[in-house]
């Protein structure tokens, strides 16, 4: 899934399409079965489904974190702030590439909505990202 040998090209990422004026195929609208994010680099053409799993993953164990041991251990151990300081930076990377979907961050979203009114999860995260300031083609 993550590719190990060394790429002797330039590696297709969004920041080098965005440089040379060429957007990518949005990967949930369905992208050309030969063309793909990553395709370059050596990345499988499920990649970017197999990061939504996993990230889908990561936001139940932040899930758990918050309902069974919030106050123990961490506002016992003072290490709530550094929980929620993680969970932000999660949340903005998730919306902001889309990888796991509103429905499945509802049981988290009074939290969420929380930071965003504190401003600490920024509008372009909000606003669907990478992808979806792409134009269809």
């Amino acid at each position: 899934m993550f590719p190990t040998e060394k790429v002797n090209s330039l590696p297709d990422t969004f920041a080098v399409n965005e440089a040379t004026g060429f957007a990518p195929s949005n990967p949930s609208a369905g992208a050309p079965a030969d063309e793909w994010i990553g395709k370059s680099s050596g990345f499988p053409q499920t990649f970017y489904k197999d990061c939504q799993g996993i990230m889908k993953q990561m936001f139940r164990c932040y899930a758990h974190l918050y309902h069974a041991h919030w106050l123990n251990p961490f506002w016992h151990l003072n290490k709530h702030d550094i929980l929620n300081m993680c969970f932000v930076h999660f949340v903005t990377v998730a919306k902001y590439y889309k990888l796991v979907s509103d429905k499945e961050m509802e049981p988290m979203q009074p939290l969420i909505d929380i930071f965003i009114k504190q401003q600490r999860i920024p509008p372009e995260a909000l606003g669907g990202g990478h992808w979806g300031q792409q134009s269809p083609a």
